[in-house]
């Protein structure tokens, strides 16, 4: 019986690999368009996949709360430096932590991670990924980041050691923002002010114009009374009327024939040039930029 405890308790004894114990800290949010609330699911969702293979044992986000609570006493502040969450790691008995963040570069953000390990107080693992700034893409990012980490660990498991990491390729996608609108009822409500339609356009030398002409009209009308001027009141009268119509005219048809000038469509639909199954796309109409063309017919301004 002694034997034959010891032939079938080997094994199991030999299997079982100390789970090290890893405090997750919040994701630090540097720049991007993320809520609060964002950051802090997508933290939850990075303790959950880490957690998830049995590699790591993870400190309860709970637990990091109330210890940062009594460091503080009075106000809870997040703890991002390095020095900080390895005290609070310590002091929550944790082996690893694990550091990470979201920063928005350009268009795109970064997402970032490290386990460092209080032992040998060396980082152990990094991954980072870039992907697109919204909740949607990020989650993806988070997910491949928390495998990347557990495949790295220092002690791995049987099954994991014998199983090979599978190679991912990744394909960015680049959002496009949608060009902005013109309202042609806005346009004509702010052309009740002469030359206010094309200012509300960006037409700037439009309105000015307009609200000269306007003024000048009004001043030759009224000049034109105070002199008993006829015909400088009718001709005052008819640049007034006639350029508040054509003011109003101009801002409607302009408006429904605006064009973006700061927009600009990608030229290829592949992320990197001579990609395979890239697609150059034609030069699009809002491209043309600010051009004034005649006659006012042709629709653009």
């Amino acid at each position: 019986m002694l034997f034959f405890g010891w032939v079938t308790g080997s094994p199991a004894r030999a299997q079982e690999v100390p789970r090290p114990v890893v405090a997750v800290f919040t994701i630090e949010n540097q720049l991007s368009p993320l809520s609060a609330q964002d950051i802090d699911s997508l933290t939850e969702f990075l303790s959950a996949k880490l957690g998830e293979g049995g590699r790591f044992q993870i400190v309860p986000r709970d637990q990091i709360r109330e210890r940062l609570r009594d460091q503080q006493r009075d106000s809870y502040k997040q703890c991002y430096d390095q020095g900080c969450q390895i005290e609070i790691g310590r002091e929550l008995a944790a082996e690893k932590v694990v550091s990470s963040s979201v920063r928005k570069v350009g268009s795109h953000c970064l997402v970032t991670a490290a386990i460092y390990d209080l032992r040998r107080a060396a980082s152990e693992r990094t991954a980072s990924l870039r992907r697109a700034c919204n909740v949607d893409d990020l989650i993806g990012a988070v997910e491949e980041i928390a495998r990347s980490l557990c495949g790295a660990s220092s002690e791995p498991t049987p099954a994991a050691a014998s199983v090979p990491s599978p190679v991912v390729i990744q394909r960015v996608e680049v959002p496009v923002p949608a060009p902005r609108e013109k309202s042609v009822g806005l346009a004509i409500l702010f052309a009740a002010i002469p030359g206010g339609g094309m200012y509300y356009l960006e037409k700037w030398g439009w309105g000015i114009f307009y609200t000269t002409t306007v003024i000048g009209g009004m001043i030759m009308f009224v000049a034109g009374f105070g002199a008993d001027s006829s015909g400088l009141t009718i001709a005052g009268g008819l640049t007034y009327a006639g350029t508040y119509v054509a003011s109003l005219i101009h801002s409607g048809v302009a408006a429904a024939n605006w064009r973006d000038p700061d927009y600009r469509p990608p030229k290829s639909a592949s992320t990197a040039p001579g990609a395979p199954g890239a697609t150059t796309l034609a030069p699009s109409p809002w491209q043309l930029g600010r051009a004034v063309v005649f006659p006012l017919w042709t629709g653009r301004f």
